[in-house]
């Protein structure tokens, strides 16, 4: 029997303002699968204005408040549907505008 070790380094990296040990200001949070979030941060958490991208190409920019989109903002997903309007505690909340991009086939 043979052993193999595998290790796996997880690297995310924060780049930026910091106090007293924390996100505190602006700055640029990256993580192991490519999510990125830039702007503002307050007591180590998203708070403030910022833009959330993730690899599909999905993106967020709008209001955060600890660590939440809460607020106005606008949600791009990947297949070019967007939603323009009040967010709470990262769901769609309130008043907003939603366009779908809808792709359609015809064969014959």
């Amino acid at each position: 029997m043979q052993m193999e070790i595998f290790m796996k380094v997880f690297l995310t990296y924060f780049l930026g303002d910091w106090s007293d040990d924390k996100a505190h200001g602006n700055g640029t949070y990256i993580h192991t699968d490519g999510a990125k979030y830039e702007g503002q941060w307050k007591e180590d958490k998203q708070d403030g204005q910022g833009k959330e991208t993730w690899p599909d190409g999905a993106c967020y920019t709008g209001e955060y408040k600890q660590g939440k989109k809460s607020g106005h903002g606008k949600f791009l997903w990947a297949d070019g549907s967007e939603y323009d309007g009040q967010f709470l505690e990262n769901n769609i909340h309130g008043k907003g505008n939603i366009s779908f991009n809808l792709r359609r086939i015809h064969m014959g």
